[in-house]
């Protein structure tokens, strides 16, 4: 599923369900192909349960993990 997210500055899509990550690179590959590097931002629970699946997915990335909850997702937390 993909919902549009509309902030004040800028406009997103968040895409959530089950099995979505497949469909999600299967989606974007072509991006991620010519991309240089690729940022992915999670959790540590996402991580641990999925750090297998980028690996095997994407050749160049960066992964910044942060700690679960609602209160971590900012971007001064990312920048920390």
């Amino acid at each position: 599923m993909k919902i549009p997210v509309r902030a004040a500055s800028h406009q997103y899509e968040v895409t959530i369900g089950h099995g979505f990550l497949k469909e999600a690179f299967a989606e974007y590959k072509a991006l991620f192909d010519q991309a240089d590097k690729v940022i992915v931002l999670t959790d540590v629970n996402v991580w641990a349960a999925q750090e297998d699946y980028f690996r095997n997915c994407l050749a160049n990335f960066h992964v910044q993990v942060m700690p679960p909850g609602e209160a971590c997702k900012s971007f001064d937390n990312f920048n920390a």
